[in-house]
């Protein structure tokens, strides 16, 4: 067992759950770990940021909530360093210079995704059922998809982060990882909030073309997969092809102010997903310098490459048109909400291709890194909650999709994803063999 940036808060919820319901709690004899990054009294897996915990206190807290936990639950304790987070949670690689990169079982010479690595790395290893790690840019949607299990990104603000370090509180949350379906529902039925509102029927189902011009490969198919997928099982009548670039464009006004300036600076196919991108990371920036750069300047963390870099931008940048990107935050929620209505569901690439090889080259790494924030942005600026679906193996590397759903919908996105999933992996498995047979 690890606690992380999660924190006591959440061992909390899990052990009393577990307590009353012994054998009839949905993870009784299931196991798990913590994600590591956190200022709790248990651990803290960043070396950058020892010292900044309550360290003194870890034995005493370890041996109190072993006790609960050895009754009802399988509890893996050897995984004392598992997360290996990120230094600072900067990057979406999971590389990381102090601890060394977990490896990416699904792909040894890959990249595991960050900086929630450690936990994704847990469960596709088999290591333990569940994990729970956080994602403020994508650290959970984005290794989910690099090592091939399902991860879920709950709504902004559903699940307390409470003794969670933060990196810019406006997108931070606590999300978590599973092999299968079963499991991370179980998961999300002990962390969601009640009542469970997954009875609903799916009523619009919007599948944006352009969304899918932003894989690297113009021969992926997963553009086919989900449209033959979400027909299959809930017919066509449901399917939307919506431009989103152009939706949002005409629903967020405030995002012109980037537009022009982001069309300037990078070639984008999607020009209202790149500015959506740019106001995420600003604000992104604008509240990490607040939580950690007097910090940073006083102590001068040892941070890694890429990273050094990163917070180096973050403490030089002058902000300006902040209230802008909060208007933007806002305008996206109203007009993503506007969308899909209460029972709608958006379905997006996860990530723009399989997972970066380690040590990639700089450049095709930063382009790679601008077509994937373009993604995760639309969750994160909307509070909307996402699940990462794994579709299975194509040339031995992972691919996946995601689905959307308004911000508290997140049991009724589970259910969707749940009635969904079989078909999405027979599609996929179909289109890939015929691929093969064709080549």
């Amino acid at each position: 067992m690890i606690v992380g940036r999660t924190g006591i808060p959440l061992l909390i919820r899990f052990t009393a759950e577990l307590w009353l319901h012994q054998s009839k709690s949905p993870l009784c004899r299931i196991s798990t770990l913590f994600a590591d990054l956190i200022s709790t009294a248990m651990s803290l897996g960043s070396a950058i940021l020892i010292g900044r915990g309550r360290m003194q206190q870890l034995l005493r807290h370890l041996l109190l909530f072993l006790q609960f936990w050895q009754r009802v639950l399988f509890v893996l304790v050897k995984l004392s360093w598992m997360k290996w987070p990120t230094a600072f949670m900067h990057s979406i690689n999971g590389e990381n210079k102090h601890y060394g990169t977990p490896t990416n079982p699904c792909a040894p010479d890959r990249v595991p995704g960050g900086s929630s690595s450690g936990s994704a790395v847990a469960v596709a290893a088999k290591l333990v059922d569940f994990s729970l790690g956080t994602d403020t840019g994508g650290s959970v949607r984005v290794p989910a998809a690099y090592c091939g299990i399902f991860g879920f990104r709950p709504s902004h603000g559903i699940i307390s982060t409470m003794n969670v370090i933060p990196m810019a509180q406006i997108f931070d949350t606590v999300g978590w990882f599973a092999r299968d379906l079963t499991t991370l529902t179980q998961v999300g039925r002990v962390l969601l909030p009640l009542p469970i509102e997954a009875t609903k029927k799916a009523s619009r189902i919007v599948i944006p073309t352009d969304g899918f011009e932003l894989l690297c490969s113009s021969s992926d198919k997963t553009y086919h997969i989900l449209n033959a997928s979400v027909e299959k099982i809930f017919g066509c009548d449901i399917i939307d092809n919506e431009n989103l670039g152009e939706y949002i464009s005409k629903n967020v006004p405030s995002i012109g102010n980037f537009i022009s300036s982001v069309l300037e600076n990078q070639a984008c196919k999607i020009p209202a997903l790149a500015a959506l991108s740019h106001s995420m990371r600003l604000l992104q920036r604008f509240e990490f310098k607040a939580n950690h750069g007097e910090w940073i300047y006083a102590v001068r963390p040892n941070l890694g490459p890429g990273i050094q870099e990163r917070v180096s931008e973050v403490l030089t940048t002058k902000y300006e048109n902040m209230e802008c990107c909060y208007g933007i935050r806002a305008e996206l929620q109203a007009c993503l909400t506007g969308l899909l209505g209460d029972s709608g569901v958006l379905a997006i690439p996860t990530v723009p291709g399989p997972p970066p090889k380690l040590s990639m080259e700089a450049a095709a790494l930063e382009d790679f890194r601008a077509r994937a924030f373009c993604l995760l942005s639309i969750a994160g600026m909307s509070g909307f909650c996402q699940i990462s679906i794994p579709l299975g193996m194509h040339n031995n590397l992972p691919v996946s999709v995601s689905l959307l759903a308004k911000q508290g919908a997140d049991h009724f996105l589970l259910s969707i994803a749940t009635e969904l999933y079989a078909a999405l992996k027979e599609q996929a498995s179909m289109v890939w063999e015929s691929d093969n047979s064709t080549a």
